[in-house]
């Protein structure tokens, strides 16, 4: 059974305000990329990525997944997302996702693309949430659980995803009580992670928000049968939480394809 279209933003380039002398290079791309000079913005990107900067690191994987400004190479996309996911950027986490979703780069591999979803849901990814919800909600590399499937839904409707609202209620219709009662509590729980993730990020409001220039044609995704005991760290007992990858090692063995 295949779950409803979710939008699936792919290509996502930062926008940081009032940048510091650190980030000149960063801004310069930015704005070489606004302006779509994709082979200066790629050359102002690879240095301060290849510095360890998690937000050029997205973006240079941006250009090599759409080919804007250098050869298109699923392969190195996925070398920089996965460097910019281990240092916990939320962008670079549910890209990494996507990528193991649709079998870019790698051998599809939906239950470590639950496990990214997973990471950048936990951090207000809204996208990613609802996504989430669909694969709990289908048992598509997680073990189906309709619980999990409405809290992230809710997750998502409070985030602002348009999709989220709709599922969340569905779902509501069909939970018992018991179910129902315990989601809203995880829910509660999420809610007080996410405001103390906001009071810390409030320090760093000046290198701003995110801005998404050039979104991507995919807007859905097909679900399959594979499953897996992974859950929420916010799920019930019984269930296994998310395992956190060492920084600055892969999270998994994988082959690359070609």
């Amino acid at each position: 059974m295949k779950a409803p279209p979710c939008s699936l933003p792919f290509l996502t380039l930062f926008l940081l305000l009032n940048p510091s002398s650190a980030h000149a290079d960063l801004s310069k791309g930015l704005q070489a990329a606004r302006e779509q000079r994709w082979e200066e913005a790629y050359k102002e990107f690879k240095g301060p990525a290849a510095a360890g900067n998690s937000n050029a690191q997205v973006n240079l994987g941006n250009l090599y997944f759409k080919g804007l400004g250098v050869a298109q190479s699923d392969n190195r996309a996925f070398d920089w997302f996965e460097k910019a996911a281990l240092q916990g950027n939320v962008l670079g986490e549910s890209k990494l996702a996507i990528l193991y979703f649709y079998g870019l780069s790698v051998p599809a591999d939906h239950r470590e693309a639950a496990e990214w979803f997973l990471k950048a849901a936990e951090q207000g990814d809204a996208g990613a949430a609802r996504i989430l919800a669909d694969l709990y909600s289908h048992g598509d590399g997680v073990e189906k659980s309709p619980e999990e499937a409405y809290l992230w839904a809710s997750v998502a409707a409070e985030l602002g995803h348009p999709g989220g609202e709709a599922l969340r209620n569905e779902l509501a219709s069909t939970l018992p009580p018991t179910d129902l009662n315990r989601a809203l509590t995880r829910l509660n729980q999420w809610r007080e992670e996410q405001d103390r993730r906001v009071q810390d990020a409030a320090p760093r409001a000046l290198e701003g928000p995110q801005e998404p220039l050039a979104p991507d044609s995919k807007s859905t995704i097909k679900h399959s049968s594979q499953t897996s005991t992974k859950a929420s760290p916010l799920a019930k007992t019984k269930t296994h939480p998310a395992t956190t990858p060492k920084k600055g090692s892969s999270h998994r063995k994988r082959t690359k394809k070609g």
